[in-house]
């Protein structure tokens, strides 16, 4: 049998006076805010930070793992993540670009390095990759 993960649920709300909005994880309670060019105070990350964070924080824990797992002496693993936002009315119609580099630290082979090369495909890559539908629900009390 398949094991199925279980659905993971963001509550997040905003007030009338602000863009600032909070939003609550399990026991985790954090902001997102926007920069002044789209109508924010840049008082927290903005959607898109924090949508190159769980890129960034996916990427690095299978790589963790992975090389727990089979003894791979990784010491450290440093990524970074360039997201350029291209205009939705853009005269090149191209799709947003999402570059990932990735520093893998330490004493490692050619050999493992390749190996964990092959694991940076991690569950958020694969869903954005994939293109993940969303379902939209409006409810009004």
């Amino acid at each position: 049998m398949e094991k199925k993960e279980p659905s993971k649920i963001l509550i997040a709300s905003v007030g009338k006076d602000s863009i600032v909005t909070t939003l609550n994880v399990r026991t985790h309670t954090f902001t997102c805010d926007e920069t002044p060019r789209y109508g924010g105070h840049d008082t927290a990350p903005d959607p898109y930070d924090y949508f190159m964070a769980g890129l960034a924080s996916c990427t690095a824990f299978n790589l963790r793992i992975y090389a727990d797992d089979r003894n791979i002496p990784l010491e450290s693993v440093d990524i970074t993540i360039e997201f350029e936002r291209k205009p939705a009315d853009g005269p090149d119609g191209k799709p947003d670009l999402l570059t990932r580099t990735i520093k893998l630290n330490g004493d490692l082979t050619e050999t493992q390095k390749a190996k964990l090369m092959k694991t940076v495909n991690c569950p958020a890559h694969r869903s954005i990759a994939t293109g993940i539908p969303i379902i939209t629900e409006f409810v009004q009390d």
